[in-house]
């Protein structure tokens, strides 16, 4: 908000001007001088007004709860790749080196595990192969409401082979 100088005839000016996230302006103007006195507590209501705008928009995007942890497994066991998101409002896939694999179709031994209402959208892979030794990710596309599309860190899943029996 600004307050202008006032004039010679005693005539003062403030304007208040709010840019909102979708490019909307709100804007409010008070020339007359007894309502000038008001003009702080406008100018507190406006900041508070922006802040909790400002909050409930950044509730609303979409992280990171849990992401991806570099892990080892043996051959035939299982192993679970976490991934947590809140407020998930994008299509959700798995990357395995960079390519993405979509809602699974194909991958009889990949599996999303958990809870999707708590936003866990794990990836359990069983029986784990040694193709499977790869760089894996999680990642939201972007949202409806144009909630920004976010990709996880990357975990590099190790696979090793068991020693044979000895004979």
């Amino acid at each position: 908000c600004n307050l202008h100088a006032c004039g010679a005839g005693g005539t003062c000016e403030c304007v208040c001007a709010l840019s909102l996230s979708d490019n909307t302006t709100i804007l409010a103007q008070i020339s007359d001088y007894k309502q000038l006195r008001a003009c702080d507590k406008m100018v507190l209501r406006w900041v508070v007004a922006l802040l909790l705008w400002a909050r409930v928009e950044a509730l609303q995007e979409q992280k990171f709860a849990m992401e991806p942890q570099d892990q080892t497994a043996v051959v035939g066991s299982r192993v679970t790749l976490p991934c947590r998101v809140i407020n998930k409002s994008g299509l959700l896939q798995w990357t395995k080196d960079g390519f993405g694999l979509g809602n699974l179709t194909g991958y009889d031994r990949y599996s999303i595990v958990g809870s999707t209402e708590e936003g866990d959208y794990s990836l359990e892979i069983y029986p784990v192969v040694l193709d499977d030794d790869a760089i894996y990710s999680c990642q939201a596309s972007a949202g409806p409401d144009g909630e920004l599309p976010i990709r996880s860190r990357v975990a590099n899943l190790s696979v090793l082979v068991p020693p044979e029996p000895p004979s």
